[in-house]
Parts: C-alpha cells; structure tokens; sequence
C-alpha cells in the first residue's frame, strides 16, 4: 500500500497574536517548503491578527512562534498552556517552534536564547581565528617573497627593529626593500581587497543577487575615466595624488548619479539600477576608450594602460595613509547595517514589520559600498573579481547571515589580495604581472562557474 504524503497546516503566530496570509514572503515560504499556510486557509491577507477562537478554529499541524521585532519579547508560557491552545493538533504533537527551534514543554525558558548565542559565538571564534592567521600569513609571506631575495631571517630582524624589539643590522637597500616597498605594499594590499570584499558582499545583498560586484553601479568605472583623464591630460604636475583624487571624484560622481535619479523617480527598483548601472558602465567605457584612442604620446599610453590593468606596484606610506582612514570608517559604518542587511533579503512588506526602511537602508548601503569601492579604485586602479568571488566563498563557509559573513570578507579579502599580489610578483620574476591580471584569471572561470550553476535557477539574478 503506498504511503500517503502528509501536507501539514503550518501556523506563523506572533506574540503580538498577528499570524501572515496570502501575499506574505514567510506564507510563500511555507508553500514552497511544502506545507499549507493556515492563515491563508482562514481568510487572511498579509498581516493580520487571529483571536484566540480564530486560532482553535484552525488547529495547525505546526505552529512557528516568530515576532517582527529585535530584541523579541517571549511568548509567555501562559499562551501555551492555556487550555484551548494545549487541545491544538500542533500543541498535542509537540509541533511547536521558536525561531525553528521545537519547544517541546510549551513554555520557552528565557535563558535558552543567549545559551543559543552564545554557542553561535562559540562556533564562530574557530572561524575567526582561523581567518586571522591566514591573513599574519599571507602578509609574510608577502614581506618575505619578492624579486629581491632577502633571507627570512634578515627580514624578520628589519621588522623587530623597526618596532625597537632588537638592534640587528641590515644593509640599508635590504631596510628600504622590507619597509618603504614591500610593507606599504602588503597593507594597501590589505586595505583593497578588504574594501573590495566587502562592498561586493553588501551590493550582493542589497541586489540580492550572487553576481553583483562592487562595479555594477559603474563606480569602478566612473573611478577609470577619472583617472584616465588625469593621467591624459597631464594633472599629475600637481601633486602624486591628483590621479587617485580624480578616479575617487569619478567613481563618487557615477554612483550619486544613479542613486539621485532612483531618488528622483521615487522607484528605487533594483532592476532599474541594475540597468542603469549597466548602461553607466557602457558610456564610461566608451569614453576611455575614446581618450585611448586619441593619446599621442607613448608613456601616457602605457600609463593609461597599467592603471587599467590595476595594481599596487609604486605605491607608499602616503598612499596607504591617504585610504586607509577613510576606507576603515566606512567600513565600520558599513558593518552597523549587518542586521539590517539580512532584513532586506526578505520582502520589502516583511522588512517594514521588522522595522527597517527598504528604501532608505539600500541608499546607505550602496552609497557606503561605493564610497569604500572608489577609495580602493582609486588607489589601486581596476582589480576585478574579488568582491564577487570572496564573498561567494566565505557565504558557503560561514553562512548567509551578514553578522558574520561581512567581518569574514574583510578579512578574507585583504588576505585573497595579498596572495594574488605575492604570486604577481614571483610567477614570473623578476618581470611582475599586474594584480588585476592575476585576479582575472582566477576570477573569470569562477564566474563562468557560477553562471553554469545558477543559470538553471528561474530568477536567481533579478
């Protein structure tokens, strides 16, 4: 005899006593999980509330105790043990759940929830430490490796010394290599790729889409044509910073555009800034490719040229100081809106009952993603790749709560650039290949990857 399948009426209830109906993100993921949505069964639409009669009447199969509000206040156990309550299938079956967690007595006891952080927090200090070693690692190997060969142990010794630990002697090119060259090198580096991850982890979310990366908005874009007209029309007269003061005026200049015209229209419609930022990168490109086009002179070319490609060769303690302020600031900023971040996966309606402004949340974000990206465009030019391949990787790892996953691609990403810098220095040496190359080349086939895997999934993009 086959066996019958079993579709259980499951019942969202608040301590609030609202419960979702129809044209609810949590009611269509009931539907899809393979259950049957009681509040839609008893009439309702959206969010609404249900009496304690209303309740009986529908006698769930399983009931998921939820709220719209951080911190949640506790259901009291009197609901739970009233008698009309205690009748339910739901109750009798021991279907009860809080936050997926199955409340077998009926009552919650008000401990449980920390004793749930806290082992969250237990599990989550492995992966950070894990992540912090790789990242001192990475940034000694990249003091240590080089063109140059240093002894490792003479390069430690130029660092301890530097930090007044030790009085060792070096030869004064070894001291310059160590610490004007390959130290400035390695924390810009760093800085980048933290910047880089991070704004692609938050345009991911806020576009709710595994193939946005910090450019979509052309930022990364507007950033290129302002450095590539400073580099052609001759401003670095005025200062070595007149390059990464344009490409940042760039970059800004192509995200407020977009942000202000989805003001404007009061659609702020993430399909139409997708677009919109697909068409920014078009013009912008055909722009540079323009002033390519009509470069006369040989080195401009190849200036224009090398910046392009990215990299952080030539680069110095004046450099790292004039980003590393300011990239560090909005990234703090950035990580205060891990929480709402994570509400904006859900529908807008939803993100509204739990209190955060759809609209509102995404202008910052974005506004914070693109000001961390134009800092690290302009200093380092176009480096593609990391922000969508770090945060992709590290969400497989550590999960899609951007709690965790934000601080992880901070770290993650300085240290994935880190690597790529070190194998552009040493693959072919003493010739080094641009950053952004070696990023290319990793990144391209695992965007390939991606689409291959989630092009069979029907709005997996939009």
């Amino acid at each position: 005899m086959a066996r019958r399948s079993w579709t259980p009426r499951v019942l969202f209830y608040s301590s609030e006593g609202t419960t979702v109906g129809r044209g609810t993100a949590i009611g269509d993921i009931i539907t899809r999980a393979g259950g049957v949505n009681a509040g839609a069964l008893a009439g309702l639409t959206g969010h609404a509330p249900l009496s304690l009669e209303g309740l009986v009447a529908v006698n769930p199969d399983v009931m998921l105790l939820g709220d719209y509000h951080f911190p949640r206040p506790t259901i009291h156990s009197d609901f739970l043990n009233h008698p009309a309550v205690r009748g339910l299938e739901a109750r009798r079956a021991s279907r009860i759940y809080e936050g997926w967690r199955r409340s077998s007595a009926g009552s919650i006891p008000g401990s449980s929830r920390r004793k749930a952080t806290a082992m969250g927090r237990r599990r989550r200090l492995p992966l950070a430490g894990l992540l912090v070693a790789l990242l001192v690692g990475a940034g000694l190997l990249g003091l240590l490796v080089g063109p140059a060969p240093i002894p490792v142990s003479r390069t430690l010794g130029i660092l301890l010394a530097q930090g007044g630990l030790t009085s060792a002697e070096a030869p004064p090119s070894e001291v310059v290599i160590v610490t004007r060259v390959r130290l400035p090198r390695v924390l810009l580096a760093a800085v980048v790729g933290a910047s880089l991850a991070l704004a692609g982890a938050v345009m991911q979310g806020v576009f709710r889409n595994p193939l946005a990366d910090p450019g979509v908005l052309g930022v990364s874009a507007g950033g290129a044509l302002g450095a590539v007209m400073a580099i052609y029309l001759g401003l670095g007269f005025a200062g070595f910073l007149t390059t990464p003061l344009m490409a940042f005026l760039g970059a800004a200049a192509s995200c407020l555009a977009i942000v202000a015209m989805g003001v404007a229209r009061r659609a702020f419609l993430l399909p139409t800034l997708l677009l919109a930022g697909m068409a920014v990168n078009a013009l912008f490109a055909s722009l540079i490719s323009s002033t390519i086009i009509f470069t006369q002179s040989v080195e401009t070319f190849r200036e224009i040229l090398f910046w392009l490609m990215g990299g952080l060769d030539s680069r110095s303690w004046a450099h790292l100081g004039v980003v590393a302020i300011p990239a560090g600031a909005g990234a703090l900023a950035t990580l205060a809106f891990a929480r709402d971040l994570n509400v904006l996966t859900l529908d807008d309606d939803e993100a509204r009952g739990l209190g955060v402004a759809p609209e509102r949340t995404r202008i910052v974000l974005l506004l914070l993603a693109s000001l961390i990206t134009g800092l690290a465009v302009s200093i380092s030019g176009i480096i593609g790749f990391v922000g969508l391949m770090v945060p992709h990787l590290l969400r497989l790892v550590v999960g899609p709560d951007h709690r965790t996953l934000l601080p992880a691609c901070l770290l993650g990403g300085a240290t994935f650039l880190i690597l790529a810098d070190v194998a552009s220095r040493v693959v072919l040496q003493p010739v080094e290949i641009r950053v952004g190359i070696t990023t290319s080349v990793l990144g391209a086939p695992f965007f390939l990857f991606l689409l291959w895997r989630q092009g069979g999934q029907r709005g997996s993009y939009l």
